[in-house]
Order: structure tokens, then sequence, then C-alpha cells
């Protein structure tokens, strides 16, 4: 589908889906990582706008000589019970921080940035709620040994879209929320 052609765009993202996301709506698009501390960053911004200062801090972070670019930020926070959590850093991590989401509901956020010649043109934000299920300790060492390190690129430790979907009771949102992009005002504003 070639209907969004110009201008030209860059992902500012490593992410699998959030470029699995914009090729299946059709989008022609270069990737970019950025050179962002989100360490830094994460420790630096206000808690509750993380996600949108993350994703504008990476938007701007890609430079473009082209003056019809726009770069493309994102970046996707998880709360519960008004802490902060990080992507795991080993297995261990991750069955510690399912076993605390276990049966309790939690909030995504997501956020995109759009940025043109180091300036924030656009941004958006979405928020999903989603309640897991009560987890065993064998719930939760099953599933890891299932998805393995794989799952350590994930807020949360799960992937809906995949076998993570079985550890939830209900999920309230829209699904590209979920998956890490606000992808249908994303959309919106790149048809305008």
């Amino acid at each position: 589908m070639m209907w969004i052609t110009q201008p030209k765009i860059i992902l500012a993202s490593g992410s699998a889906s959030r470029q699995a996301m914009l090729k299946n709506a059709g989008l022609v698009f270069d990737i970019s990582l950025p050179d962002v501390d989100e360490t830094a960053l994460k420790q630096a911004l206000p808690s509750e706008n993380l996600a949108l200062s993350l994703a504008k801090a990476k938007a701007c972070a890609i430079k473009s000589v082209d003056a019809n670019t726009y770069i493309i930020g994102a970046d996707q926070t998880l709360w519960c019970n008004a802490r902060y959590y990080s992507k795991a850093n080993n297995l261990s991590d991750a069955a510690r921080q399912l076993a605390e989401l276990s049966g309790k509901r939690h909030r995504l956020q997501s956020a995109v940035s759009v940025a043109k010649h180091g300036q924030i043109v656009w941004s958006a934000v979405q928020e999903a709620n989603l309640t897991m299920r009560v987890l065993s300790a064998h719930d939760i060492d099953q599933y890891l040994s299932i998805v393995g390190q794989e799952i350590l690129s994930s807020v949360g430790c799960y992937q809906i879209e995949a076998q993570g979907i079985t550890l939830f009771d209900k999920i309230e949102g829209d699904h590209f929320t979920i998956m890490g992009l606000p992808l249908l005002p994303l959309l919106r504003f790149l048809r305008t």
C-alpha cells in the first residue's frame, strides 16, 4: 500500500513491534536508533509524563538534513499501584515483576512524538488498563520457559500478541496502545 510515501519518515526505534505496526499500515520508512540515555532521563524527568518525554527525546535525537523528513519517536511506560516498572534485566527479574503484577490492574501509557528539524511538531499519548489474572509461581516459571530471553524486550514482561495474552483476565484499551504505539492518531497526523 503506497498511500503514504511523502514526506520521508524515519522511525527512531529498534522495536520490532513498532516496526511491524508501521509496515502493516503501509508506511515506508527508514530506521535509526536514537542515542538517548534512557536511564538518566528516567531519573531526571517527571514520572507522570515519562512516556511522552522519552518519545520526544528519541524523536529529537535523530538529525536529518532533508527538510521534508519526519522523525517518529515512541515510548511506553507501565504503572502499578503508583510504581513505575522498567524492562526486566534478566529472567529472575522478569519472574519477580510478573509476581508483583499478578492479580492486579496496571496501566500502560504509550506516547508518540514527531519531530521535524529537531523540533516536535506533534505528539499523542494513550493509555490502556490491563488486569492480570492471579499467577502461581508455576504459571510464571512455565510462561518464562516458553518465551525465554525475548521477554526482556517488553515492559511488563509479557507480549499480548503471543502467549502473554493467557496471563490476563481483562484488557481495556486500544490494541496498538498496548503494543506500544498510538498508531491511529499517528496515521491521522501523517495523512494531514
